[in-house]
């Protein structure tokens, strides 16, 4: 799938860096290049995720099934975006620029202008013409640092093409393409009122918590259902 983006270069207005697309290596695919980047860091933070856990620990039924325990620290900033100019954004363009390896899919940092529809139409190059936007939630209530126990969950989506952008400040993305992403839908009930998270888990390695305000892009149903005749003929 990768193949067909090598050498893709493309700058969109108000994109902070040029758009780079490397084929998937066999260095780029190292535990130091996705911790970077990718499944384990959360770009919001530069750092881990709290909730991350690998899927040789059981991640998905640890955070997923019914009865399981999750705990969300106050140092993700989980629900909290930064304004402009107060996050990681200008450390991590920097790094990205002097990062030497391959990265293991399409990444691009954009930065929205007003209409906010650069990211959509960065992942159209991936997913198609037509693509469908959501937003991981953002719970009414704090569930920072408090234990939760998961009372219900759901797939929200399987495991198939996506674009990812992860807020880093406020209308500022890092976003990358990933095609081997489930997203389950869990729910919490802290203190009696219902909330819902998303957990996102990367076939392979692992399972964590998805940031509030994350944007998830994939192919529009349309689209989905003509891209599968186009495979059929």
């Amino acid at each position: 799938m990768l193949s067909q983006f090598q050498s893709l270069l493309t700058t969109f207005l108000f994109l902070v860096v040029p758009v780079f697309s490397l084929n998937e290596t066999t260095e780029s695919s190292n535990d130091e290049t996705r911790c970077f980047w990718g499944y384990y860091s959360s770009a919001r933070i530069k750092a881990t995720y709290s909730t991350w856990m690998d899927e040789s620990d059981g991640a998905r039924d640890s955070l997923t099934k019914v009865g399981a325990t999750i705990n969300i620290s106050p140092e993700d900033d989980f629900d909290f975006i930064p304004e402009i100019g107060h996050g990681k954004l200008d450390n991590l363009r920097r790094e990205f620029l002097d990062w030497k390896k391959p990265m293991e899919s399409p990444t691009a940092f954009i930065i929205e202008s007003g209409l906010g529809n650069e990211g959509a139409d960065w992942a159209k190059q991936f997913l198609g013409n037509e693509v469908e936007k959501t937003l991981v939630p953002l719970p009414e209530s704090d569930l920072v640092g408090v234990e939760l126990v998961v009372q219900a969950s759901k797939d929200v989506v399987k495991s198939e093409d996506h674009v990812l952008c992860h807020a880093i400040e406020r209308g500022a993305y890092h976003c990358h393409y990933t095609d081997n992403l489930e997203i389950i839908e869990v729910t919490v009930v802290p203190k009696g009122k219902k909330e819902v998270l998303w957990v996102g888990c990367h076939d392979g390695y692992g399972c964590h918590v998805m940031n509030a305000g994350d944007k998830v892009f994939i192919k529009a149903k349309e689209e989905f259902k003509m891209s599968s005749l186009r495979g059929d003929i």
